[in-house]
């Protein structure tokens, strides 16, 4: 039985009758401890926590986006960029610009990149990616 079913059972013990827990239906909880209410209610909050995380990784997964050069013109909210050694959110977009004597530089509130490094070394997301997304980048 898994956790889910174990922590399912519990609460069908404890909603219909005390008693049940020592007759008919087994209640995994109440041969652990006859205080078993603690140890219930800690397994169930761990599951709607972990359920929590997964419903996050989702919407993260589904939201976030690359953010293309040409769609950065045009992008006017906080940029989260994954560089090829870190990721951080960086700011807003500000419009690229020429100098250092080497090119074009795209720049996010304090930092500045390297047009030419685009999807070598940093890509801007449109939030944070989850890290299976990160994973699997593939650098140019």
């Amino acid at each position: 039985m898994d956790q889910f079913e174990k922590v399912c059972k519990g609460l069908e013990c404890c909603e219909k009758d005390v008693q049940l827990c020592y007759g008919e239906t087994v209640c995994e909880y109440y041969h652990l401890n006859p205080r078993c209410w603690t140890t219930l209610a800690h397994d169930a909050l761990t599951l709607i926590r972990q359920q929590q995380e997964r419903i996050k990784e989702l919407e993260a997964e589904h939201d976030a986006k690359v953010i293309t050069l040409d769609g950065l013109s045009n992008y006017r909210r906080p940029v989260w960029m994954l560089e090829k050694t870190s990721s951080c959110m960086v700011g807003h977009w500000r419009k690229p610009f020429s100098g250092f004597d080497t090119g074009i530089y795209a720049c996010f509130e304090e930092e500045c990149y390297l047009v030419e490094e685009y999807g070598k070394t940093w890509l801007p997301w449109t939030k944070k990616p989850t890290n299976e997304r990160i994973k699997a980048v593939k650098w140019k």
